[in-house]
């Protein structure tokens, strides 16, 4: 049962601050002027110092809330029901690990390329985020009004949303496609050498930023410096929150984690007896942990009622099965026993094979057409997400970076290593002055 705890808590961290329900309360009352946070000029210093939630971080960055007719409940059900359909994937893959994944951070990845995509390769896009019409204006104003709505929402909670691009000189982007970035999507977009190591470390001092130091390597994950690399997109989003009611220290013991392997390893285990938001639902019980004073953002914990198969249950787990045990929410005298951990998630080179399989395969291909992007614009390439989680008394802190890149297209090849035909002429009037063949060089 090692993984019964763990794997539900990555997956639901992030999904279960996009419920429609909460959004779509939410939405009228979204002031203009809230917006998804770029630090790259006022990131909080990393480590203990982070560990305040809701820090006043004013950047000029941020994502304004669009008109009062968008709806961000269409973002908040493609960021959930994509977000499964990318857990089970995880799943099956690594059954036997420790799998964490940020279905937002990768949804608002792919919407950068969906922005950009045409034809069956826009389609293909958004039928994995399950998106009905791909070519609807409103669908990145949903996502947009969504990171608007849950920016600011609640004081006693950090949530930053950070977007960019680097691309090297070689691509020019087409101007919809730039002005969606900039003014939507709040992404910097850099020129940059992707093949020099100082654009790599430029990237990762990127990320570490975002992420107050929880993230690093993603250069080298994508095989950057690459000469060969025609942009770079990367998304980070970044999460500190603390428990409405935090657990006492003082009675946080060791206790036994029992793996399905059969092994045991000892953990400290927070405790605690009180009143908590549970329900008995089918064949799994859950537990719902809130955050700050509105509660409005929650950690919930599944325990499937038998063990010996929690990737099998992971993978069965839909969205209907959570929303419905979470309507039957109710506050009753719980003796709760919860780990305390910290883990990383590395998905390494498996997300192309899984997104793919997913329905993108056509992204993934020569034949992509990426043109609303740029005309110089490939196909996707590598594709990564990698993921931080800590979970102790106080509350808990997540960082995700999803990031890609597109390949420059290879070089004709030109080999003269058969027959050829050769001519010298006077360029301006196309007068041939020699015209020959060549057989073998070397008589």
């Amino acid at each position: 049962m090692r993984k019964s705890l763990v794997l539900i808590t990555g997956l639901l961290l992030l999904a279960g601050c996009l419920q429609s329900e909460a959004v779509e309360e939410a939405t009228d009352d979204a002031p203009d002027d809230a917006g998804t946070e770029q630090t790259n000029d006022s990131t909080p210093a990393p480590g203990d110092d982070a560990r305040e939630a809701g820090a006043d971080d004013e950047d000029d960055t941020e994502i304004q809330a669009p008109g009062e007719d968008v709806d961000p409940s269409v973002a908040a059900n493609s960021v959930s029901d994509f977000g499964l359909d990318f857990f089970h994937g995880l799943v099956a893959n690594e059954p036997s690990e420790n799998v964490i994944s940020s279905p937002y951070s990768a949804a608002m990845f792919l919407m950068m390329f969906l922005e950009g995509a045409d034809g069956e390769t826009r389609e293909a896009i958004a039928d994995v985020l399950h998106l009905e019409d791909p070519y609807d204006d409103h669908l990145v104003a949903s996502y947009q009004a969504l990171a608007a709505d849950m920016i600011d929402a609640d004081p006693d909670v950090e949530l930053s949303i950070a977007n960019a691009i680097w691309a090297n000189e070689q691509i020019q982007f087409e101007d919809a496609y730039r002005d969606a970035m900039v003014e939507r999507f709040r992404a910097a977009i850099e020129t940059r050498d992707l093949g020099s190591q100082e654009t790599a470390d430029e990237i990762d001092q990127w990320v570490a930023e975002q992420t107050r130091d929880r993230i690093d390597g993603v250069a080298d994950d994508l095989g950057l410096p690459d000469p060969m690399t025609l942009v770079v997109v990367a998304n980070a989003t970044y999460f500190l929150g603390n428990w409405t009611d935090p657990f006492d220290p003082d009675e946080t013991v060791e206790g036994q984690f029992n793996r399905e392997d059969g092994e045991t390893v000892t953990v400290p285990m927070m405790e605690d007896w009180a009143n908590f938001s549970f329900v008995d639902h089918d064949d799994f019980t859950m537990l719902r942990l809130p955050y700050g004073e509105s509660e409005r953002f929650a950690m919930d914990f599944i325990l499937p009622g038998s063990a010996g198969d929690i990737a099998g249950f992971s993978q069965s787990l839909e969205r209907d099965d959570w929303e419905a045990a979470a309507q039957n929410l109710q506050g009753r005298p719980v003796e709760v026993s919860i780990p305390t951990f910290e883990l990383e998630y590395d998905t390494e080179q498996q997300l192309p094979e899984l997104l793919s399989e997913l329905g993108m395969g056509v992204a993934f291909d020569e034949s992509a057409d990426f043109t609303r992007m740029s005309k110089d614009a490939t196909w996707m390439g590598d594709v990564i997400q990698k993921t931080y989680l800590r979970v102790d008394e106080e509350g808990t802190e997540a960082a995700a970076v999803t990031a890609g890149d597109m390949p420059v297209s290879e070089p004709p090849s030109f080999s003269l290593d058969r027959p050829f035909v050769t001519v010298i002429s006077d360029t301006e009037n196309d007068t041939i002055l020699f015209l020959g063949q060549v057989t073998d060089p070397s008589e």
